[in-house]
């Protein structure tokens, strides 16, 4: 099913996207749809249940812009919460009163640019620790894991830095981010 936009699409068997020029996103079973592009993004593997999504933070398109935001969210499930202000987030992984099931994904991003630096977000917006450049694996392509058994982190800020006219030399390994 898909809008008459061509915005949104609907797959019965379990993915719901949205494509737009500044946005894109992905909720369903991501193991089920290797090589699933969605606009500048291409989910090459993921396992689970979960949503995803990639905006530009500038007015520039996702190919195009300098800043980005990637989110990522799985199923989770909350026991006892106790709500303490409407300010409370929990992102207690694995513990209570919140419990996030980790992702794994592989992607492919085009995006106008020499090098990508990749950089986990805390719950506030802020960087932490455990930044990577991601060279590209041809010109303008980018190859990025999350593991979020290795990096409890559902936001990740993006800055693509140069061009795009630095000849790519080959695959580089995706590497997780570590905290």
């Amino acid at each position: 099913f898909i809008s008459d936009t061509r915005e949104i699409s609907w797959d019965p068997g379990g993915l719901l996207t949205v494509d737009t020029k500044r946005f894109v996103g992905a909720a369903g079973f991501l193991q089920s749809f290797p090589d699933r592009s969605i606009g500048p993004l291409t989910l090459l593997t993921g396992d689970g249940f979960g949503s995803m999504t990639w905006i530009s933070l500038t007015d520039d398109s996702l190919r195009q812009t300098r800043r980005s935001l990637f989110t990522l969210s799985s199923m989770a499930q909350n026991t006892g919460m106790s709500w303490d202000g409407t300010t409370t987030i929990h992102d207690q992984w694995g513990g209570s009163p919140t419990t996030v099931a980790p992702l794994r994904l592989t992607l492919r991003l085009a995006v106008v640019a020499d090098s990508l630096r990749i950089y986990p977000l805390d719950s506030l917006g802020r960087e932490t620790r455990g930044s990577q450049t991601i060279s590209p694996a041809t010109a303008g392509s980018f190859a990025w894991t999350i593991d979020q058994s290795q990096s409890r982190r559902m936001w990740f800020g993006s800055e693509a830095v140069g061009g795009g006219t630095t000849d790519a030399t080959g695959p580089e390994p995706a590497l997780p981010i570590a905290d």
